[in-house]
């Protein structure tokens, strides 16, 4: 299993706020000889360790616009995009906008002002856990990174290929659970009449056994022509912690037909203390006026951390469904890969180009890390020709956007993609 690790921002030098001596002089002469009074000292103000970045916006309602300092005009702001201090806020009458401030507390502004975010303007928000503002800042375009090169190590367990012929376990698949899922969630099979599902680890369960005619499938533009088929997880079904588990999902085609099983969908429990941990931390967030798109952004970043990549994904797309953004499609396709199911972090990735495209001022380096997103997951179906523009495109961009990490990262894989080329 693959860890994603929380980003270390770079920090920016210097800061952009000099404070001019206070001069005190007189209009007439005065008889009385007197000593001057000492000019006073300004207290200066102390920034956040992130120099001038006041923190990541994560949610915007209604017409809110942003003006930089020294920027001739506003814009209006997105989700997930940096904020520094001096900004003006202009938010009009039933609109608001949500700041997650570097020094870990939420600035709030839900009324008719105009506003410009200053340092104590975060320190009288609501304060949250520890690393909370870290843990959502995009680096080079991406909220997480992926765990040296092994997420384009080795070929996907779900090629392709075997869309339409056998089961793929999409739910629960390579992840740590909490619970048990609401549902379990595959691939339908062209023809089938039957499925059969088995559960191993922990104490013995019985295998589930379904027919078609009583399953609900639903379409899906990643698995297209075929169909997601779904069931609630079974009564029968408790999982233990600390435990490892195997779900496989058999398929028959016809009568004396021979059962087809799916890959296996690994997934494990959290131990009893960590289970606790993470559930004492989520219920801090669960501040009455945190709106719910901060609070699953926030949350989504403690699942990560935990391996809850499942509750992990499931923030996200609620979080896009509110919040539509470039960042967020690209953390939901990091977080698809690292699940081994590339066919939907393809989906996700080309909604992130897709987005920047429609943009009237699209981000090179959001570009690149949507381009490097798709070549890895075409590497992982062994679609090497397909991956290669990508990660040439990539290393152009982010050779472009001084990312030098990046840069050589992408022609690693370039290299690996190129020595699999026929």
């Amino acid at each position: 299993m693959i860890r994603i690790a929380a980003l270390e921002r770079r920090f920016l030098p210097g800061l952009l706020l000099l404070l001019g001596q206070i001069v005190v002089g007189c209009a007439f002469p005065i008889a009385i000889k007197t000593t001057p009074a000492a000019t006073p000292t300004p207290t200066p103000i102390v920034l956040a360790p992130h120099g001038e970045q006041a923190g990541v916006i994560t949610a915007v309602r209604g017409n809110v616009a942003i003006q930089v300092i020294e920027a001739q005009t506003a814009e209006a702001p997105s989700a997930f995009q940096i904020i520094g201090y001096g900004t003006t806020l202009r938010v009009t009458a039933e609109s608001s906008i949500t700041i997650v401030c570097y020094n870990d507390h939420v600035y709030q502004i839900s009324e008719q002002t105009t506003v410009t975010l200053l340092p104590e303007n975060c320190t009288a928000g609501l304060p949250l856990p520890v690393g909370s503002a870290d843990q959502l800042t995009a680096q080079n375009g991406r909220i997480h990174i992926q765990d040296g090169s092994k997420i384009a190590e080795g070929e996907t367990r779900a090629p392709v290929d075997d869309l339409g012929r056998l089961p793929i376990v999409l739910i629960p698949r390579d992840t740590k659970l909490m619970t048990a899922t609401a549902i379990i969630a595959w691939t339908e099979v062209s023809g089938a009449i039957r499925y059969q599902l088995h559960l191993l680890g922990g104490p013995p369960v019985p295998d589930v056994d379904v027919s078609t005619d009583e399953l609900p499938c639903v379409p899906n533009q990643a698995t297209a022509p075929y169909q997601i088929c779904s069931l609630a997880w079974p009564a029968t079904w408790v999982l233990a912690p600390d435990t490892q588990y195997s779900l496989i999902v058999r398929v028959l085609t016809g009568i004396g037909e021979d059962w087809l099983p799916s890959d296996a969908g690994e997934f494990g429990t959290l131990v009893t203390a960590e289970h606790n941990k993470v559930a004492a931390v989520v219920d801090e967030l669960k501040l009455p006026t945190l709106d719910a798109t901060t609070q699953g952004a926030l949350t989504a970043a403690i699942y990560v951390e935990a391996g809850l990549f499942q509750a992990a994904i499931e923030q996200y797309q609620a979080i896009l469904i509110d919040q539509p953004s470039v960042v967020a499609l690209i953390a939901l396709g990091d977080l698809y890969l690292e699940i081994d199911l590339p066919f939907f972090a393809i989906k996700a990735y080309q909604d992130a180009l897709t987005m920047l495209d429609q943009g009237q001022a699209p981000d090179p380096i959001l570009q690149a890390a949507a381009d490097f997103g798709m070549g890895l997951a075409y590497y992982k179906q062994q679609q090497y020709a397909l991956a290669e523009p990508y990660f040439l495109q990539a290393i152009a961009l982010y050779s472009a956007g001084d990312a030098p990490a990046e840069t050589e990262f992408a022609r690693q894989r370039l290299l690996e993609t190129q020595a699999r080329l026929p």
